[in-house]
């Protein structure tokens, strides 16, 4: 792995051929796409290969799980706003594909794409704020929208996400500052809150880094929902053929400005 490259996610696999579920990756410049982990299978080990085929200007920004329990994506931008779509309308796609549009982003970028079930979601901003929020909350619309945002809009504060992770009740977050301190935060200890309440503080400074503590090992034999995208252009083979990227705009959007003063 090259000097540029950071790992964005990891996942144990015991056996390609019966590896069903799907990773799915999402772009800072708003490209998302699935793709059967049993296509990943290689006999080189001593570099990396691609995983979705990216602009010069981009890069993967999330790698979640799609599995049989999987229903919905969830997108966040660095802005704040968060929109859901159904499974079904992100293509199962090969590697050389690019993938779709999968939200406006305009002058944002995309924090991450991840893969939803029945849970809450939590969000974490650069001011080391966190907030959970039910994923009922984010509306569910057609591709691609921009949503609304999950937290008010704070306009001294210069706030922007950088982490969006689907949660449970006995989940905890790792949150490492600049200095290499770890703060392990208990998905318990959070109150669900509503889109209009400001974030929770973390009483940290300078967050580096953040992940979850939770199992990734590929469960074999196990279905994701299907794609109503796949066409007879786009249906999975073992060489997959180059995808064109879907240039569709659309800017429905649910704008929630509220001055944090006002709130305090």
């Amino acid at each position: 792995m090259g000097g540029h490259e950071t790992i964005i996610s990891a996942y144990v696999v015991t056996d390609f051929e019966n590896a069903k579920q799907e990773i799915l990756v999402a772009t800072k410049l708003g490209s998302i796409k699935r793709t059967p982990i049993e296509l990943l299978e290689t006999k080189l080990f001593s570099k990396s290969y691609r995983l979705i085929k990216l602009s010069n200007d981009d890069e993967i920004v999330s790698a979640d799980l799609v599995t049989s329990k999987t229903k919905s994506v969830a997108m966040l931008t660095s802005s704040g706003y968060s929109v859901r779509y159904d499974i079904s309308e992100i293509p199962s796609l090969g590697q050389n594909a690019k993938g779709v549009k999968s939200t406006v982003v305009k002058d944002d970028t995309i924090v991450a794409g991840i893969a939803l079930d029945s849970e809450d979601v939590v969000v974490i901003t650069n001011r080391s704020n966190i907030k959970r929020v039910s994923q009922k909350d984010i509306p569910l619309m057609t591709r691609p929208k921009r949503g609304v945002r999950l937290f008010p809009y704070n306009k001294r504060a210069n706030e922007s996400a950088i982490a969006l992770y689907q949660v449970k009740a006995n989940d905890v977050i790792e949150i490492l500052n600049e200095d290499d301190e770890i703060t392990l935060q208990k998905v318990k200890e959070l109150k669900v809150l509503e889109l209009e309440s400001v974030c929770a503080d973390l009483d940290m400074e300078d967050i580096a880094l953040t992940n979850m503590q939770r199992g990734a090992v590929i469960k074999l034999g196990d279905i994701p929902p299907k794609s109503s995208s796949d066409g007879d252009d786009e249906k999975i083979i073992s060489k997959p053929t180059e995808e064109k990227n879907v240039e569709v705009e659309s800017e429905d959007t649910i704008e929630l400005q509220v001055d944090v003063d006002d709130i305090l």
